[in-house]
């Protein structure tokens, strides 16, 4: 028994190398190509270096292992079971890996490339059974999958991570004891807060205009950066990114936190970033081991398929440009429902904030609870994800539902339709004033407790976003800068009651330095800003510093001050400013239709067309205290190619207009009408193509 047990042992051992090594090809090595380029990915999740280890074990092990699993079970059945199921499981690792080569050779639609994956997958299960040396080949490929885990563990930015040791903290000695308040918002451009006489909107968002009355507004400040992980570990160490370091304390040990660790308490929310060292910042976590793996898992099972996936077939994956985690989640349409129980606020404030971004609105309100008087000064920072996509606040705090998709976006490329982008553009602004109301909360509350008017406020954020058709959204160039580049900094001195303007071009690695001359803190180690109230030239600067080819281009302050100017009077044509029309509402194709009853314009009946709203329910018993608007209207069409023009009447009269798309195969509509044209109760929504006869406009009817 032992010696015929040997050979069927051996072929067993053989079978689990060879379905080693393949999937070591198909999967192991791209997540670890992409992922060990990109250790900024577990930065965000706070991946401890166990969590890394045992992620990339089990990506190299588990897959054939379990493959193997199936293909012993099938050969209790018999033993031919087993070579029909090893020889699939070869078919399928191949396929996968001549799907990834092909990608990236081949420039072919989605159906040839899968059949063309499929067919050499066949083949290659047909040769690997057929021809011994091929089989030879895979077994000398038996290191491989060692290989590849020992380099991304090892040899890729993620070492940092698995091998580093949490850098000794070295707290400043620092003597001032001004409680200091700092907010950093996240993908909030300057031009959004801008009316068009080029002050703030005081009527769109008072509360951003009340601090810039009682503050220093630093006018011209420019970002360092379009990426949040580089650009938020500049505002908060004064240094010039440096595009190999990570956003963790190893890489940056000399920051805001360890400047007034030694004098201060700290209150600190990072979702991104992990800058502040456990010594000083000991967060609790909320999620066991499991739970992390589970949740590291799920994501990198949407990266790989983005990765694996022929573009005509990513379309219906979850997005991964707006965020570092939580994709599948993120792609969820449904919104926080109020009262829906929450843990603990404090804890959801210390917690990973990018674990849900529908709590983002509670989780902003869970830190502003947290501020309370205290005998020690407090440093109370915040990095917030808003007004960062996801847009789905609206100015009166509602939410609205369906709202993660992006229509007219492209591999974070603005398409050539301007009205998709248009409404991409409206459901920022909108979300900005709801940013405003958010602001508003904190200084009630800095007021209520005291500690506004003797506290040092900032108020600030990463970097802004571009809303161009054919222009990147959130890669530097020539022609966006004013939009990307530019931020809001707001600096308030303590017991400071008048407001202040200042012109000169500042840059976000500059708010470190401002902030400690204003509290007349001196650095312990060296810094690249210089305090925003201190006089420079007024020469060209490097937009950002990058390695990425068309971002090192320089700018001057004139030529900055001329696109913005340029960005605002686009902005103010399509939105309008204060009570100025035509408002964040009246935009899309035929804005002349709006408010008009159905019955002024002829109707038509197109056979086989038709419509469906994705939430009906929310227009059949409407009731505004839940929280949830039906702002958003989204639906699918059918009988019509996308690309024509919508329009949605609610209770009898053309509220909104849009342009139908393409998404998942069929024909999709999205518009965002004003809460107003919505009653309690059951709503009418009826939607239209717009069409033209005998020069005439002519609505044809989608029931």
């Amino acid at each position: 028994m032992g010696s015929s047990s040997r050979p069927a042992v051996h072929g067993i051992v053989l079978d689990g190398v060879h379905l080693a090594v393949l999937s070591s090809f198909a999967l192991a090595q791209p997540i670890f190509d992409l992922l060990g380029r990109n250790a900024e990915f577990f930065v965000v999740r706070r991946s401890t270096s166990w969590d890394i280890v045992l992620f990339a074990v089990g990506i190299t092990f588990v897959p054939p292992l379990v493959l193997l699993a199936f293909e012993l079970v099938a050969g209790l059945a018999h033993p031919k079971a087993r070579v029909i199921v090893h020889l699939g499981a070869v078919a399928l690792l191949t396929g996968l890996f001549a799907l990834l080569v092909g990608k990236r050779l081949l420039d072919i639609s989605s159906t040839p490339l899968v059949v063309l994956a499929a067919a050499v997958g066949a083949g290659g299960a047909v040769v690997y059974m057929r021809a011994a040396p091929v089989r030879s080949f895979v077994t000398v490929l038996a290191p491989a999958p060692l290989l590849f885990l020992a380099l991304f563990l090892f040899a890729s930015p993620v070492s940092k991570i698995t091998i580093t040791s949490e850098t000794h903290a070295r707290v400043a000695a620092v003597h001032s004891r001004t409680p200091v308040v700092m907010v950093v918002f996240d993908e909030f451009p300057l031009l959004s807060l801008l009316g068009g006489n080029g002050d703030i909107d005081a009527v769109r968002y008072p509360n951003f205009a009340a601090l810039a009355g009682q503050a220093t507004w630093f006018r011209r400040t420019l970002s360092v950066s379009g990426d949040t992980t580089q650009a938020v570990p500049a505002i908060l160490s004064g240094r010039t990114p440096d595009p190999d370091a990570l956003p963790f304390f190893a890489d940056h040990p000399d920051n805001l936190f360890t400047l007034f660790g030694g004098t201060h308490r700290l209150n600190v929310v990072e979702p991104v970033t992990s800058l502040c060292p456990a010594k000083l910042c000991p967060a609790p976590r909320e999620e066991g081991f499991l739970d992390r793996e589970r949740s590291l898992l799920s994501d990198v099972s949407v990266v790989y398929l983005h990765v694996v996936l022929p573009d005509e077939l990513r379309e219906r994956l979850p997005p991964v440009t707006g965020t570092w985690t939580d994709f599948r989640g993120s792609a969820v349409d449904e919104p926080h429902q109020p009262g829906r129980p929450l843990r603990s606020k404090r804890g959801l404030v210390l917690a990973n904030a990018l674990r849900d971004l529908r709590f983002r609105d509670e989780q902003f309100r869970a830190f502003v609870a947290s501020i309370g008087p205290s005998s020690r000064p407090t440093l109370n920072f915040l990095h917030v994800l808003l007004p960062h996509h996801p847009w789905r606040y609206l100015p009166s705090g509602r939410e609205y539902a369906t709202a993660t998709l992006i229509p007219g976006l492209t591999e974070d490329v603005w398409g050539s339709d301007p009205v998709l982008v248009e409404q991409a553009y409206q459901r920022h602004l909108l979300q900005v004033g709801f940013v405003d109301g958010l602001l508003g909360d904190l200084i009630a509350r800095l007021r209520k407790i005291g500690l506004y008017d003797r506290s040092l406020v900032v108020v600030t954020a990463d970097h802004g976003v571009s809303f161009r058709p054919n222009e990147p959204r959130r890669r530097f160039t020539e022609e966006n800068i004013a939009e990307l580049g530019l931020v809001p900094l707001f600096v308030k001195a303590p017991h400071q009651r008048e407001g202040r303007m200042v012109d000169r071009l500042v840059r976000t690695t500059d708010i470190l330095p401002t902030l400690a001359d204003v509290l007349g803190v001196r650095f312990p180690w060296p810094v690249d800003g210089r305090s925003g109230f201190l006089p420079r030239s007024a020469g060209p600067v490097q937009a950002v510093p990058s390695r990425e080819p068309g971002e090192n281009f320089l700018v001057t302050p004139r030529e900055l001050e001329r696109k913005l100017a340029e960005a605002l009077k686009r902005q103010v044509g399509l939105f309008g400013w204060g009570h100025a029309h035509p408002g964040l509402y009246r935009i899309g194709p035929h804005p002349e239709l709006l408010g008009r009853p159905v019955t002024d314009l002829p109707v038509l009946a197109r056979s086989g067309l038709t419509s469906e709203l994705a939430d009906p329910e929310l227009f059949h018993a409407m009731s505004f205290p839940s929280g949830v608007s039906p702002a958003h209207i989204v639906g699918t069409l059918e009988g019509t190619a996308a690309g024509g023009d919508v329009v949605l009447a609610v209770n009898g009269r053309l509220a909104v207009t849009g342009r139908t798309f393409s998404f998942g195969g069929s024909t999709r509509f999205e518009a965002l009408a004003p809460e107003r044209v919505f009653r309690r109760g059951a709503n009418d929504v009826e939607v239209y193509l717009v069409s033209e006869s005998s020069g005439r406009i002519v609505l044809e009817h989608a029931p």
